[in-house]
């Protein structure tokens, strides 16, 4: 299988302001869109995100819910290939539920 070498705009756009929005609480630095295959050779869409250290403890529902709109909004854009998450959090970010 080929793998398409671009992300359309719309739909980079589209990845930035979902989280912009849903993770921007959280210490949202920087977003890169890429292509790519995954691990059986299909073409994927690989989503980095980067994070500062945060005052507000990450919920892990929230970034849940905004890759799953994502995975939506890419569908209804007929943009067929799997979006893959890597979030990148500061080694200190406290989540939900820590102690």
């Amino acid at each position: 299988m080929t793998v398409i070498d671009k992300v359309a705009p719309r739909a980079v756009a589209a990845i930035n302001r979902v989280l912009k929005k849903a993770m921007g609480r959280f210490g949202l630095r920087a977003i890169a869109v890429k292509p790519g295959p995954d691990h059986a050779g299909d073409p994927a869409i690989y989503i980095h995100v980067d994070y500062d250290l945060s005052p507000t403890p990450l919920d892990n529902k929230v970034v849940l819910r905004a890759e799953d709109e994502i995975g939506r909004l890419l569908l209804a854009m007929n943009e067929d290939r799997f979006p893959h998450f890597r979030h990148h959090f500061h080694e200190a970010q406290k989540v939900v539920g820590d102690r």
